[in-house]
């Protein structure tokens, strides 16, 4: 792959999670406080992607910054392991 298209994998993986964690929001809120007891199947998926939302390759800051460099031809000064 080249270095712009990676780049917009990782623009893309950051968008797709936060849209994904944004849509599980709006279930848990229209749900209400019962999705959040012990045993309810929407605590343990809301929780999980939120906990996803927290992983390097899933950052939506990091991912956009790293696209927006390379669509600007400016070398990221983060991490090539991301």
């Amino acid at each position: 792959m080249t270095e712009l298209a990676r780049a917009r994998v990782h623009g893309d993986i950051g968008l797709a999670v936060q849209s994904v964690v944004d849509a599980i929001g709006i279930l848990v809120a229209a749900h209400g406080t019962g999705g959040f007891a012990d045993g309810h199947p929407l605590q343990r998926i809301w929780r999980d992607a939120n906990f996803a939302l927290t992983h390097a390759m899933a950052q939506p800051a990091v991912n956009h910054e790293i696209y927006g460099k390379a669509l600007l031809g400016v070398r990221p000064n983060i991490t090539a392991m991301l």
